[in-house]
Parts: structure tokens; sequence; C-alpha cells
């Protein structure tokens, strides 16, 4: 077996994972990371306004 061999495994496993489960999910995985982004933005601002909060009612607030 050589690193050509490997390498035509890879591409011929990728193309059928592509052509396969890829395209059969349509927009699926683009609506997926889109809501896994906005809860983490929402966790992360809901974060920032606590240390805000924090750091106002210590007097370190900038």
């Amino acid at each position: 077996m050589n690193l050509t061999s490997c390498f035509e495994f890879i591409g011929r496993a990728s193309e059928w994972f592509f052509i396969n489960v890829i395209e059969n999910l349509k927009n699926m995985p683009n609506l997926v990371f889109i809501a896994i982004g906005t809860v983490t933005f929402l966790i992360w601002m809901w974060q920032m306004a606590k240390y805000n909060k924090e750091a106002a009612e210590n007097g370190t607030y900038k």
C-alpha cells in the first residue's frame, strides 16, 4: 500500500460522504451552525452583562 492509494481512498470516501450524506441534508447543517452560533453569542452577551454589572458595583468598571 503506497501513499497514492491512501489519498485515493480518502478522496473516494470524501466524495461518497458529500454525495450521499451532505446533499441529502440540504440546508440542515447551515441551520444547525447558525443556531449554535446564535445561542453561543447570547450566552456570551449574558456573561458580559453580568461581569459589567459586577464591575460597576465594585467600582472597577472603566
